[in-house]
């Protein structure tokens, strides 16, 4: 009963409100002058009133679907660290769904609590071939726990992308070999 009327005066006292802030105010000019909108952009963002609503914005915030987030190669430069950049924006852009192999090499996250709400990860290798290019990524998950702890883990994932202008198609992946997979929380 709590929550849910914390809930109704989050709505009550933050939606509306956001919405103006968010939005542009629009007035008309005196009756007599042209109908032309004038346009009064706000320009402050609206703080929840309480602690316990912002609370609630952030678990709101944390457990949102992230979509892809690819990163150059750490030691990427000059032209490398362009097309590198590029090929991460169109993974963001297509956000290709994870590939059946992966979601069941990190099935073991699959836990009360704890949430994938999105991938990232880096370019291992790039090579032009054609039309297209082939990609190497390191592929990790976003986590997002209920607790609103930090949790992350050491698991990753490889996989091999064809990446054209049109988008990201997934062609092969590999789990890595070795190494400790750990979970973490706060």
């Amino acid at each position: 009963m709590k929550k849910s009327l914390a809930m109704t005066a989050l709505v009550l006292a933050t939606c509306i409100p956001i919405g103006l802030a968010a939005g542009t105010a629009v007035r008309r000019r005196a009756a007599g002058a042209a109908a032309q909108p004038l346009r009064q952009t706000v320009e402050k963002a609206f703080i929840a009133p309480d602690a316990e609503a912002q609370a609630v914005l952030r678990e709101q915030d944390v457990m949102r679907y992230r979509g892809t987030e690819i990163r150059p190669h750490p030691d990427a430069g000059g032209p490398n660290i362009e097309l590198q950049s590029r090929i991460g924006r169109l993974f963001a852009l297509h956000d290709p769904p994870a590939p059946p192999a992966r979601l069941a090499h990190f099935a073991w996250l699959d836990r009360p609590g704890v949430r994938i709400n999105g991938w990232y990860g880096t370019i291992k290798n790039v090579v032009q071939e054609d039309d297209r290019t082939l990609v190497r990524v390191q592929v990790l998950p976003h986590l997002a726990s209920e607790a609103g702890a930090v949790t992350s883990t050491t698991a990753s994932y490889l996989e091999t992308y064809a990446v054209t202008d049109d988008g990201v198609q997934f062609l092969e992946s590999e789990a890595p070999q070795g190494g400790l997979t750990i979970l973490m929380t706060d």
